[in-house]
C-alpha cells in the first residue's frame, strides 16, 4: 500500500475513488476492469486503502526485477498460461483462498486476463468466478489514452510517457457486491458474463467475446504482413463453442480437448497464412491441395479421417475463409 502511494505521487496520479471496498468478511474477491496497462495494478492497490491484497497474475511477473519482490511479499498466485497443470493449480489456489476463513488477504484479479484499449470489456476468464462466492466489481476510468495493448507503444515508451506528463486523472468506482444465484454458482462462465454486463453498464461500453487467445493469434498474423481483421474476423471462443457443441463426452472435452484447441488453431493458422491468397485472405482448392502435400494431416493427427475439399462449406468463388477452414478441420479431428 505504501509503495503504491509513493508510485502514485511520483507518476502524478490524481485518483477519484467512488464507493468503497466492502469488509473482507462480506466479500473476499474483487474483479477490476477494463485492464489496459501495468498502471492498473498500482491503482488497484491504492484504491483498496490499505487492505492486504493477493493478486492473480501472469508467471512472467515473478521473474521481472521490478515486480518479483512485490509478487512474493503479497503471496500472489502466478499463472503460466502455457502450462495446463499450473493453470489447474492456480484455479484451486483461487478457490481455496476465496473460501477459506483462514486466508486474510483479499483476492484481486483482472478477469480479462490481458490488456486492451478499453473500448469494450473483452471475454472474462472463469478464475475469479469458480469459487462461486460474492464478488465486488470495480471499474477503472482513465481520462487519457495510456493503453498497453497489442500494437501499442513499447513498455518503456509507456513508462516514459507516464513520467513525462505532469499528472494523470483516473477514477476508480467500487460497485455493489454481486451475489451469485444457484445457477451462477454451478456455471462460472455464466456468472462471469453477468458480472461483466454489470461492469459494462457502469462504464457505458459494450462487450465482446474476443480475449487473450485472439490477441496472440492476431500478433502472428500481423507479423506476416496480413490484416488480423480480415483473417481473424471471429473470436476464438466461437471455435471452442462449436467443438463443445459437438462433443459427446463433455468431461473429456473439458479435461483434454479444450486445452488443445488453441494449439490446434495456431497450427492451422500457420498453414493457412503460408498457403492462402494474401490479398483476399482466402484459401482456394489449389492452395488446399498444396497445403495437404506438406504433411498437414500428420501434423494435425488426422490421418485417415477423410479430410478433403468437400469437408468445408465452399463459397461461390470456390474458396474458404480461415474460420471455415479451422472449424472444418477441427470437426474432422474431434468428431
Amino acid at each position: 500500500y505504501v509503495s503504491s502511494n509513493v508510485a502514485c505521487f511520483v507518476l502524478g496520479f490524481i485518483i477519484d475513488v467512488k464507493g468503497e471496498p466492502v469488509p473482507i468478511e462480506e466479500c473476499k474477491v474483487q474483479v477490476f476492469g477494463p485492464h489496459s496497462s501495468w498502471l492498473d495494478a498500482i491503482i488497484m492497490s491504492y484504491a483498496n486503502d490499505g487492505y492486504p491484497l493477493s493478486a492473480v497474475g501472469k508467471a512472467e511477473l515473478a521473474s521481472n526485477p521490478l515486480s518479483k519482490r512485490v509478487t512474493k511479499a503479497t503471496q500472489n498466485i502466478m499463472v503460466d498460461r502455457a502450462n495446463r497443470e499450473n493453470k489447474d493449480a492456480a484455479k484451486e489456489a483461487i478457490i481455496e483462498r476465496a473460501t477459506s476463513p483462514e486466508w486474510k488477504r483479499r483476492v484481486v484479479l483482472f478477469p480479462e486476463g490481458t490488456t486492451h484499449n478499453r473500448t469494450s470489456l473483452i471475454q472474462f476468464k472463469g478464475g475469479a468466478f469458480n469459487p462461486g462466492v460474492p464478488i465486488q466489481p470495480v471499474v477503472i476510468r482513465w481520462d487519457e489514452e495510456i493503453a498497453w495493448a497489442s500494437g501499442s507503444a513499447s513498455r518503456m515508451w509507456l513508462a516514459l510517457r507516464a513520467l513525462a506528463e505532469p499528472y494523470h486523472v483516473c477514477q476508480v468506482e467500487f460497485l455493489p457486491v454481486y451475489h451469485p444465484n444457484d445457477e451462477e454458482k454451478e456455471n462460472p462462465i455464466f456468472f462471469a458474463n453477468n458480472v461483466r454486463e454489470v461492469m459494462a453498464k457502469a462504464l457505458d461500453v459494450g462487450t465482446t467475446e474476443f480475449g487473450f487467445p485472439d490477441r496472440a493469434l492476431a500478433k502472428y498474423v500481423a507479423k506476416r504482413d496480413m490484416l488480423p481483421s480480415k483473417v481473424l474476423n471471429f473470436p476464438f471462443a466461437e471455435v471452442v463453442e462449436e467443438i463443445r457443441g459437438r462433443a459427446v463426452d463433455m468431461r473429456k472435452f473439458e479435461s483434454d480437448i479444450k486445452g488443445q484447441l488453441l494449439a490446434d488453431v495456431k497450427l492451422l493458422l500457420k498453414f493457412f497464412v503460408e498457403f492462402c491468397d494474401k490479398a483476399e485472405s482466402k484459401l482456394s482448392e489449389e492452395n488446399f491441395e498444396q497445403l495437404m502435400g506438406k504433411k498437414f494431416e500428420e501434423r494435425l493427427k488426422i490421418e485417415g479421417k477423410g479430410l478433403n475439399w468437400s469437408s468445408f462449406p465452399i463459397s461461390e468463388d470456390n474458396d474458404i475463409s480461415f474460420k471455415k477452414f479451422a472449424i472444418g478441420v477441427l470437426r474432422v479431428k474431434y468428431d
